[in-house]
């Protein structure tokens, strides 16, 4: 990967912490490192509450937001609404693209897109 070794680490962290994090049920969480062409494609996957419309799911990178029940202080899922918003911030420094969507199974997706090493 093209990029900061330590803070490209601290991403793929908060994403699967993230996905540890929030997962509903009996979770099935999915970590997928490759390569895709001349970029390295790195993503997790995991069952979640559905609570949000598609739309507004790039709102989950935003500082402090909350935008379901699920990601309140209850339950020990406690956090302070900073991890995907400092997720997003090394993305953009790794000049990598970092994404968020719900798969055909209804599943949450994110992915980090990072250029290869030349």
């Amino acid at each position: 990967i093209h990029g900061d070794p330590m803070t490209v680490s601290q991403l793929m962290t908060i994403l699967c912490d993230n996905a540890v994090k929030y997962a509903e049920g009996d979770p099935v969480i999915q970590v997928r490192l490759y390569a895709s062409g001349k970029k390295v494609c790195f993503e997790t996957e995991n069952d979640w509450n559905h609570a949000m419309a598609p739309e507004e799911l790039n709102h989950l990178f935003d500082r402090f937001y909350r935008g379901d029940a699920s990601r309140t202080k209850t339950e020990g899922k406690g956090g302070y609404g900073l991890g995907l918003s400092i997720a997003r911030a090394i993305a953009e420094r790794n000049h990598a693209q970092l994404t968020v969507r719900e798969t055909e199974e209804g599943r949450i997706l994110f992915r980090a897109v990072f250029r290869g090493e030349r």
